[in-house]
C-alpha cells in the first residue's frame, strides 16, 4: 500500500469530481488572466462557459455523493461569512435604497442562514 494511495470511488463519482475541480481550477485561470490582461479571455471566449460546467458538474456530483459528512460548524460558518459580505456589498452598492438601506442590509446579512435552515429542515 502506497502513501499516496486514496481508497478507490465509484466511477461516477469520481468522473464528476474530477470534472468539477478541472473546471474550478480553468475558471480560476481563466479569471487570473482576464484580471492581468483584459480582453485577453473574453474577446474569444465566454468564460462563463466554465462556470456553467462547474456548477452542472457539482450539483451531478452531490447527486452521486454516496459518503456524506455533516459539518455543521463549517455551514454556519460559511453562511455566516456570506451574510457579512452581501450586506456589506448591500450596503454599498445600495445608495438607491434611500431610507430602506439599513433594513434591506440586514435582511441580506440573514439571507444565507434562512435559506441554510430552510435546507437544513427539507433534509428531515
Amino acid at each position: 500500500m502506497s502513501f499516496f494511495s486514496k481508497p478507490s470511488l465509484p466511477a461516477r463519482q469520481a468522473v464528476t469530481q474530477t470534472g468539477f475541480y478541472v473546471s474550478v481550477v480553468f475558471y480560476s485561470l481563466l479569471l487570473v488572466c482576464e484580471s492581468v490582461r483584459p480582453g485577453f479571455v473574453a474577446r474569444y471566449f465566454s468564460p462563463h462557459l466554465v462556470l456553467l460546467a462547474c456548477v452542472l458538474f457539482g450539483v451531478w456530483w452531490v447527486s452521486v455523493l454516496e459518503d456524506f459528512k455533516d459539518r455543521r460548524i463549517v455551514q454556519y460558518a460559511v453562511s455566516v461569512v456570506v451574510g457579512a459580505l452581501l450586506a456589506v456589498l448591500t450596503w454599498n452598492l445600495g445608495a438607491g435604497f434611500a431610507e430602506y438601506r439599513l433594513l434591506v442590509a440586514l435582511i441580506s446579512l440573514f439571507v444565507p442562514l434562512a435559506f441554510l435552515r430552510l435546507v437544513r429542515l427539507a433534509e428531515k
